[in-house]
Parts: structure tokens; C-alpha cells; sequence
């Protein structure tokens, strides 16, 4: 049984540790899904992004990949073929996908698409400017 799309939680980081008893250790992560660049970046900019899928629901073994798209036309798709994912009905399941380094081609939205068994889920970040400080 799929995964409901509700039940797939998504959060970027700058690094996850899978630890034991279905713990994740996160470091750096970005409540808002935002990630601020000082407004003068010079593109194309290189830093760690760790995406990672909390999986709440669904049972059984699902095969997955992860694209990354946006409409910035410098930035090619990234594709990722994930291993098999064992889910059992009772537990939640983790995906994570490190990028040590993330090279973002400028400013914008990233869309993120999971794909589990041919179901796809969409999830997305920004890559923006920080305010100017005083």
C-alpha cells in the first residue's frame, strides 16, 4: 500500500545522521524550506543540502527516485535513484539525499519530486536572498 501524500513529511537540512530506533540526527535545518544566500552570491553556489522524507503511512517495498527541477534555465534536473525502501505498516521510514555540495545555478524554487512505485510527491524550497542587514 502507498503512502498517502499527507503522510509524507519533508524537511531540508544542511546534514542527517540515521541513528538507531528509527531516529534521525539533523544539523542545520531549515524550518521554512528557505535557504538564504547573501544577496551578492555569485552563481553558481556550492553548500551541503540534505533533503529528507519522513514516510508515516503505507506498507511494503517501494522502488523510488528523487528530481530535483526548477525554471532557472542554467540548472539542469537532478535525478537520483534511491535503494529499495522497505516499509513496514507500523513504523515510519526515512529517505534521505545528501549533497555535499547542493550547486544551485541562482535565486528560485526548487521543485523536489519523490516517486515511490510510480506515485509521485512534491515537495519544494526556495534559494533566496537574505535581508540586507544594518
Amino acid at each position: 500500500m502507498l503512502p498517502t501524500d499527507a503522510s509524507i513529511q519533508f524537511l531540508v537540512c544542511e546534514s542527517a545522521r540515521e541513528e538507531k530506533d528509527n531516529k534521525v540526527s539533523l544539523v542545520g535545518i531549515f524550518p521554512d524550506r528557505n535557504l538564504r544566500l547573501p544577496a551578492d552570491a555569485r552563481f553558481p553556489a556550492a553548500f551541503p543540502v540534505t533533503l529528507v522524507f519522513f514516510v508515516l503511512d503505507g506498507e511494503g517495498q517501494f522502488n523510488g527516485t528523487v528530481e530535483i527541477k526548477t525554471s532557472i534555465p542554467q540548472q539542469p534536473p537532478i535525478s537520483a535513484t534511491l535503494p529499495n525502501i522497505q516499509k513496514a505498516a507500523d513504523q515510519p521510514a526515512t529517505i534521505t539525499l545528501a549533497f555535499m555540495p547542493f550547486i544551485a545555478a541562482g535565486f528560485g524554487t526548487y521543485e523536489v519530486i519523490l516517486t515511490l512505485n510510480n506515485q509521485s510527491y512534491t515537495r519544494l524550497f526556495e534559494v533566496t536572498p537574505a535581508p540586507k542587514t544594518a
